[in-house]
């Protein structure tokens, strides 16, 4: 991969219009394989404690009932279940006739 700028145009509503060029930037892959030993300051970070690994490998679990009545313990796993995994599982425990 070459660090050539390149100019980037695109067509909208039939006319063509240019942007400017981007900075030539190598990869960070392409930073470590040069110089291994010599990071630039702008990819490095101040560790901000240690890593906790998640002490449960289950994917977390919400109850939609629950929810729908406010429930504290339900809206804190499902902030934290958004927060820590991206993604849950969606379970109905209560029977709602409105979703019929």
């Amino acid at each position: 991969m070459g660090t050539e700028a390149e100019n980037v145009s695109t067509i909208i509503a039939g006319e063509e219009i240019k942007f400017g060029k981007s900075i030539p930037v190598d990869s960070v892959q392409e930073i470590v394989r040069k110089d291994p030993e010599n990071i630039p300051e702008i990819y490095l970070r101040e560790m901000q404690g240690s890593v906790v690994p998640h002490l449960s490998l289950e994917i977390p679990v919400i109850d939609l009932s629950l929810l729908s009545e406010a429930d504290e313990g339900e809206l804190s796993r499902l902030d934290i279940a958004c927060r820590e995994w991206g993604f849950f599982q969606v379970i109905l425990l209560e029977y709602a006739p409105q979703l019929d």
